[in-house]
């Protein structure tokens, strides 16, 4: 997280920042004590300074939130 905390810091106001994430349902990708849930991913991101949105997809395994620099 390290990385991302100073990648976040680099970008300037208006950019945006997609996180693709596994949902807790699915049984593919990480193990579930290693995921977040998207309120959490959101509450980072906007303690960051973005504001955010959960984005509508069709990604089966997966949901994405979408985060724009203020």
């Amino acid at each position: 997280l390290l990385s991302l905390d100073i990648s976040i810091k680099l970008l300037v106001t208006g950019a945006v920042l997609l996180i693709v994430e596994f949902t807790s349902e699915t049984e593919k990708g990480p193990p579930a004590a290693m995921r977040v849930t998207a309120e959490d991913v959101k509450k980072e991101l906007e303690s960051a300074g973005f504001v955010t949105e959960t984005v509508v997809e069709t990604l089966p395994d997966q949901y994405v939130v979408r985060g724009v620099r203020q």
